[in-house]
Order: C-alpha cells, then structure tokens, then sequence
C-alpha cells in the first residue's frame, strides 16, 4: 500500500512537468513569432523622385471637304411683250370759216312778237296754277278751333317745290305769321294737299313756288 502511494506521487510530479515544460516550449514559440517572424519594414530616407511622362494625344484626322452641290439654274421661259396699237385720234373737225366762196349761214332769230306772246301765254297760264295749288292748300289747311272762336287772324308765306308725282319737297316758311301755331299748321296743310297737274306748258319749269297761306273766317 505504500509502495502504490509512493508510486502514484511519483506519476503526478512526472506529469506536472511534462505540462509546464509543453507550456514554456509553447511560450517560446509564441515569441518568437510574433517578435522575429514578422517582416521588417525599410524606411528610404532618401526622397524618391517620380518623373511624369507625357502621352501625346492622337490628333484626330481633318475631314474632307464635301463638294459643292451643283447649282440647277431655273430657266424661265421668254416673256413675249404684248405692243398694243396706239389709239387712233379720230380728226378734229374743222370748222367751216367764211372766206371768199363760202358765207356762214346762221339760223334766222325767232320773231319777237310771237316770242312774246308765249311768254305771255306762260305768266297767264304760270297765275292760274299757282291760284290753284294756293286753293288746294287753303283746302287742307286746319284752323285752330280756339283761334278762331277768339278771332285771331293771320298769314305765313310759304315755299315748297313740287316733283314729278306732285309731291312736295324742301318746305321752308318765307314769313312767319308770328305766331307758331299758324307756322306749324301752314307747313302741315302744304304736305297734306292734294295738288292739281300743272300745264303741259308749264311742265318743263323748276315747280318751285311761294304761296301765302291765311287764317281768316
């Protein structure tokens, strides 16, 4: 029993040293690698000089000129100028001038006498229309009810002119009666009478006339 004793105290030491031994082998390994294995940097002191070369760049190939595009040049086609004949002046008449075998003949002048008769007959027949066209009026003419139950008299000459169709026209008042009652009635019975055919005698005339229209009992 003791022998045994002895004998495992002698295993337990034995395997305690192996231990501690591996571990400082181990150890030592460890140093060695981190402290000597690593490479070691060199530092130049010296300044490195770089030297940059230059590339020379391609310089890209002019282009060719195009060619002109050719021109078509636009004929137009001739212009014909149209000549037109000058107007033909017809010939001035001449007139017949007397020399020694011609004589101008005028028309002989109309008699005076009978020249004068027919204006006569026109005054005659001018006075009698114009009674008429101051009768026609005077038949159209509205007197004012209270003017003449009052006796208020008056008179407006008037001128007018007559159309083809015996219209009046351009009615104007020559002489007012004072008063424009009468003034406005006068005008109103010259634009609403019925007027007669003048003449045939009379028919070429300007039919302008100036007439005295009256309110009077």
């Amino acid at each position: 029993m003791a022998h045994t004793l002895k004998h495992d105290t002698r295993y337990g030491q034995s395997f305690t040293l192996a231990v501690m031994i591996e571990l400082a082998v181990f150890s030592v390994f460890l140093i060695y690698y981190f402290f000597f294995s690593q490479p070691q940097v060199k530092v130049h002191s010296q300044p490195v000089t770089l030297t940059l070369k230059q590339i020379d760049t391609p310089v890209p190939p002019k282009p060719k000129p195009t060619p002109p595009k050719p021109i078509h040049k636009v004929i137009s086609p001739p212009v014909h100028k149209i000549v037109l004949p000058k107007p033909i002046t017809p010939p001035v008449p001449v007139k017949n001038v007397a020399d020694a075998f011609s004589q101008h003949v005028s028309p002989p002048p109309p008699p005076v006498e009978q020249s004068a008769v027919d204006q006569s007959l026109k005054d005659k027949l001018l006075s009698a229309y114009i009674e008429k066209l101051r009768q026609a009026i005077q038949a159209a003419l509205i007197y004012p009810v209270a003017a003449k139950q009052m006796g208020i008299t008056g008179r407006v000459r008037v001128q007018f002119e007559l159309n083809a169709g015996q219209t009046p026209t351009q009615v104007t008042i020559l002489d007012s009666s004072g008063t424009g009652m009468f003034d406005r009635y006068a005008v109103k019975a010259v634009n609403e009478a019925n007027y007669p055919s003048p003449p045939t005698e009379l028919k070429a005339s300007n039919g302008s006339y100036q007439i005295w229209v009256e309110f009077k009992n």
